[in-house]
């Protein structure tokens, strides 16, 4: 093998939600017209470093298993991220900015943008220097997400 990985795509709408008032925090795929991944996660649950509940419904299935993390919400990168109870320094694992960066993202679009680029825990997230918005999201053992087409709003998936 020449060491190069590739990606299956998979096409997601994905939905956060939180209330600001320490009330239930989700985060939503819809894969397709059958079949969705939700993760769900109590203020009670983030307290007790619970990551939460994960349900995933395909078709007329659906199980419910524990969640791997917690939910990504609009502070989870943030240096003062408010649910983060251990406040790490960027060199032993928390919010650590890398810099300014070049990237061509294999959206389909293969786009050029800048982006700056930040580490957390294991998981790189690099944000759209020209619109302030999450461009991709990715960590160790393949999990990876391209963010584009985005549209922010109050809804209720």
């Amino acid at each position: 093998p020449d060491g190069n990985g590739t990606y299956d795509v998979l096409n997601a709408t994905a939905f956060v939600g939180w209330d600001p008032d320490g009330g239930v925090m989700h985060y939503r795929y819809n894969f397709s017209d059958t079949a969705a991944q939700i993760y769900l996660q109590t203020a009670a649950q983030r307290a007790a470093m619970d990551p939460g509940a994960m349900l995933t419904i395909e078709g007329e299935k659906c199980f419910c298993a524990k969640a791997v993390a917690g939910v990504v919400h609009v502070d989870a990168f943030a240096a003062d991220d408010p649910y983060d109870p251990l406040a790490l320094p960027g060199d032993e694992g928390g919010l650590a900015y890398l810099g300014r960066v070049n990237v061509t993202l294999d959206d389909g679009l293969n786009r050029a943008v800048v982006a700056d680029h930040y580490m957390k825990w294991a998981f790189h997230f690099l944000v759209d220097v020209a619109t302030g918005r999450p461009l991709r999201l990715y960590g160790p053992y393949g999990v990876r997400q391209v963010f584009r087409e985005w549209t922010v709003d109050d809804v209720d998936p």
